[in-house]
C-alpha cells in the first residue's frame, strides 16, 4: 500500500486501486494527498479494505492522527492513550476551523509544538507517549516540513514535493 501511495499519480488513482482490496499487517493512519490539492485520510486496518474518508467541501486542512476517525473502526479500550489523542485533535481543529490560526509556516510549527508529547495539551507528568516525528503538508506550495522528534526541539526540515 505504502508504495503505492508514493508512486500514484492522484488520490483517486489510490482510492480506485485499493476500495475493494484488504489489507494485511499492522494497521496505519496516513494522509494521501496530490498536487491538484485533493487529500484523503486513509485509514488501514488489517484484514479490510482501506477506508477513505475524504476532506469536506470548504476545508483548507485535514488532520491525521493516532485514532480511527470513522464509526467503522471502534477505538479499543486504551482510555489514556486515546485522551491523549482526542485532546490533541481537539486542539489542532480548534485552532485550524474554530478560531483560525494564520495559515504560516511559522503558525503550523508553533501549533504542532503545542500538541506534541510532552505540550500544551499533555504535560510531561502524564506523557506516557512522546512524539517521534511531525509533518507539515502544504499541497499548494508542493512543500513538506518534517521534524524528527518534537518539533520544540528538532528543527524542521522542508522537502520539496
Amino acid at each position: 500500500f505504502f508504495d503505492l501511495l508514493h508512486h500514484a499519480r492522484s488520490v483517486r488513482d489510490i482510492e480506485r486501486t485499493w476500495r475493494d482490496q484488504s489489507i494485511y499487517g499492522k494497521g496505519a493512519i496516513c494522509v494521501a494527498a496530490d498536487a491538484s490539492g485533493d487529500s484523503r485520510i486513509v485509514q488501514l486496518v488489517s484484514g479490510k479494505a482501506p477506508s477513505f474518508v475524504p476532506r469536506p467541501a470548504g476545508r483548507d486542512w485535514q488532520i491525521c492522527s493516532n485514532f480511527y476517525q470513522t464509526a467503522d473502526y471502534p477505538p479499543a479500550n486504551k482510555t489514556e492513550y486515546l485522551q491523549n489523542g482526542y485532546a490533541r485533535y481537539g486542539r489542532l481543529a480548534h485552532c485550524l476551523d474554530t478560531a483560525p490560526i494564520p495559515r504560516t509556516t511559522q503558525a503550523l510549527q508553533t501549533l504542532m509544538a503545542d500538541v506534541a508529547n510532552p505540550g500544551l495539551c499533555i504535560v510531561d507528568r502524564d506523557v506516557r507517549f512522546r512524539t517521534a516525528y511531525t509533518t507539515i503538508f502544504d499541497l499548494q506550495h508542493r512543500k513538506l516540513l518534517l521534524a524528527d522528534g518534537h518539533p520544540a526541539k528538532a528543527p524542521f526540515k522542508e522537502l520539496n514535493l
